[in-house]
């Protein structure tokens, strides 16, 4: 009698690891990968854009592939998307582009252009006039910044500059007749003549004379 609890016994111990060691297996299985830790490093892509490291080797996934490669000289230009007004400061050819150097202004009128100059002038509305004698012709230029911007653009911009027979006609030449034009005009005259510069998708599409009374 004994003897048959006891293989009784025996059994259910047997069963009961068993049992155990089951579970356990399957538990170890089903279990989530252990969290890796990866050096908080970056890479930088072809498009400007950075990936880290991740993933169970701590990898560095990968760069964005229909991403558009950004050049430096895009890059410059995008600085002025739309259209500005300026003076130019050189123009000078590079190849088969031109580098054209940048002085951005603005320009008020009427009733703006008084209060603007008497805010940089610090005159009085009664003295503003002798302070900015272009009052005089109901216009006036704002240029209080010396920072100056470098910009590629090709041969084929269209350029536009006034007539000389004929001021408020605009005629079309090349980048070329513009840097002609920085070179041979007096300095007093180029720095204080502004141009309209154009820019669309990242590219100089066109640079007009701003007509002054």
């Amino acid at each position: 009698m004994k003897k048959n609890i006891f293989i009784v016994f025996l059994l259910v111990v047997i069963i009961g690891i068993l049992a155990i060691n089951f579970k356990f297996n399957k538990q170890e299985k089903t279990s989530l990968p252990e969290y890796v830790m990866c050096p908080s490093e970056a890479k930088i892509c072809p498009d400007g854009s950075t990936v880290i490291r991740m993933g169970s080797y701590c990898e560095f996934a990968e760069c964005p592939s229909s991403s558009k490669v950004v050049s430096s000289v895009d890059q410059e230009n995008a600085k002025i998307e739309g259209k500005h007004l300026v003076y130019f400061r050189g123009v000078k050819q590079d190849g088969l582009s031109a580098i054209v150097t940048l002085d951005p202004i603005t320009m008020f009128s009427g009733d703006e252009a008084t209060a603007a100059a008497m805010q940089d002038t610090k005159c009085s509305k009664a003295k503003v006039i002798t302070c900015a004698p272009s009052l005089n012709n109901n216009f006036y230029i704002r240029n209080l910044s010396n920072e100056t911007q470098n910009l590629t653009v090709t041969l084929s911009t269209d350029v536009y500059l006034e007539s000389a027979s004929d001021t408020t006609e605009l005629k079309k030449v090349g980048i070329l007749e513009l840097k002609k034009i920085s070179e041979t005009w007096p300095l007093e005259r180029l720095s204080i003549t502004p141009f309209w510069v154009t820019a669309r998708d990242e590219k100089v599409s066109k640079i007009e004379q701003q007509y002054i009374p």
